[in-house]
């Protein structure tokens, strides 16, 4: 396995505990995979019709940017539901991803989204961690799906996402890195597999 590069660590956000009382709030009619911030203690659930209506093409709005609702699974297709890991990409590969009228975000973008960051760590209903961006209703979730080495092994599967983005030099790309404690831009190797989360065009 290549070394991982950090380059450049550009914004970190500390993990928060959650005070308040539990609360659950859906504002769509069916949630087949609802997100539980903070879990256990003082678990909140949201459902938003963005996330909960992958079908509906229209992303979530987090900062004046259109985000897609679940990462790429397979070129051109969008994973069925927020949770889910989807396919790791090389940086060459992640360039054409995304479906029509869909493109990887810049680096801006990703700087963007991470001010909009949600405190600590967040658990879909189905088991799986990931961190939470914006406000509701227009909430956004990434899910920490790992990477793939360039020997092709999976790594940090639950522990820590990495989301590839436009902008890159010989060897390296742009990458954003989430993990229970912290959000960061950084530089990595451009061989390593990386999830896609595409934004409108």
């Amino acid at each position: 396995m290549r070394k991982l590069l950090l380059l450049s660590a550009v914004l970190a956000f500390g993990l928060a505990a959650c005070t308040n009382p539990p609360r659950t709030t859906t504002t769509a009619a069916t949630c087949s995979d609802a997100i539980i911030s903070c879990a256990p203690a003082g678990a909140v659930t949201v459902c938003n019709a963005a996330n909960a209506n992958v079908a509906d093409g229209e992303g979530v709005l987090v900062g004046g940017v259109r985000w897609a609702a679940t990462n790429i699974e397979t070129p051109g297709v969008f994973a069925a539901k927020p949770g889910s890991y989807g396919g790791l990409f090389t940086w060459q590969e992640a360039e054409n991803a995304c479906p029509e009228g869909w493109r990887l975000p810049t680096r801006d973008e990703l700087l963007s989204l991470a001010i909009a960051a949600v405190a600590g760590w967040v658990v879909t209903e189905d088991g799986i961690n990931g961190r939470a961006f914006g406000t509701e209703p227009h909430q956004l979730f990434l899910p920490a799906a790992g990477f793939r080495t360039a020997a092709g092994v999976h790594r940090n599967a639950g522990i820590r996402g990495y989301y590839w983005a436009e902008g890159t030099d010989a060897v390296l790309a742009w990458f954003f890195h989430i993990n229970r404690d912290n959000v960061t831009a950084n530089l990595n190797d451009r061989a390593l597999g990386f999830s896609v989360r595409c934004v409108a065009r």
